[in-house]
């Protein structure tokens, strides 16, 4: 890894620890001046990135978006630009500390990622078509993510009003009905992203030029059985919500579990060198 890409991470990740913080002591101290702290050095952090993706591509000469360091950045930088946009309006601008912690998070424990699998090189995307299903579902996967830190927001208060001592944090959290619609417009917006890249797939796997390549049983691959687990799971809670059937508190433990489900059978598959079991030809 080369020293630009480990500089820019660097600063990424102090960038969001930074705004982690200033999320959670704006959530305590309620000081507007701290959400716009937050905000910039989210979008600093973004920025710098986009620096680390760009400094890793020249280094290594191809797009990095299949290795394991190169898939969680994309992704921590997905779910920035979806909280960037949507989350730092007033009454929602308080949920960054429910948000940012947890990308925070993420971004440290790709630092021990990147450690065990810094020599690990991506694979070359060549078409046009492969680089937009790869980033549909970072994207997809993005609005999931954003999804389950807002059902963790609206099940905390729900607990709160239940125990009838509302705290002063949750009590300027937005309305339950806020938060379930917020929730679900989330899913609408992931779950038709979903399924068309899982389309796209197919297509690619069945009749792209590398198809020879993928492997006689590709369709076995963890990484293939982790995506129909997700757009089942999209898929139960779209619909079932717009029915009216799941709502509330049911279909923010359904996000929640079924989301860090997901996470961490994928950290296992990663740190197992599993998650490409089976695909382009790797047993």
């Amino acid at each position: 890894m080369s020293t630009p890409t480990i500089v820019f991470f660097a600063v990424s990740l102090l960038a969001f620890l930074l705004a982690a913080g200033c999320a959670l002591r704006g959530w305590r101290k309620s000081d507007p001046a701290l959400y716009r702290i937050a905000r910039r050095a989210t979008e600093t952090s973004a920025v710098l990135l986009v620096a680390t993706i760009a400094a890793r591509w020249a280094h290594i000469g191809r797009l990095p978006l299949t290795s394991s360091f190169d898939v969680i950045n994309v992704f921590i930088l997905m779910t920035a630009g979806i909280v960037i946009a949507t989350q730092f309006t007033a009454p929602h601008k308080i949920l960054s500390a429910f948000y940012l912690p947890p990308i925070a998070a993420i971004a440290l424990l790709n630092v021990f990622l990147a450690l065990r699998l810094m020599s690990e090189t991506p694979r070359d995307i060549e078409s046009i078509f492969l680089l937009f299903h790869v980033g549909m579902v970072f994207l997809a996967y993005a609005f999931f993510f954003v999804a389950s830190l807002t059902s963790i927001a609206y099940l905390v208060h729900v607990r709160q009003l239940k125990v009838g001592s509302a705290a002063t944090q949750t009590g300027r959290l937005p309305p339950l009905a806020q938060l379930d619609t917020l929730l679900y417009r989330l899913i609408a917006t992931g779950y038709p992203l979903f399924v068309l890249t899982l389309i796209l797939g197919v297509c690619w796997a069945l009749f792209g030029k590398d198809k020879d390549q993928l492997g006689a049983r590709w369709w076995l691959s963890p990484k293939i059985i982790m995506s129909v687990f997700t757009v089942v799971l999209y898929a139960v809670s779209f619909h079932l919500r717009r029915l009216g059937v799941l709502r509330g508190p049911k279909l923010a433990y359904l996000i929640v579990f079924g989301f860090n489900a997901f996470f961490v059978v994928y950290l296992l598959l990663s740190l197992l060198g599993l998650s490409g079991y089976n695909f382009w030809g790797q047993a």
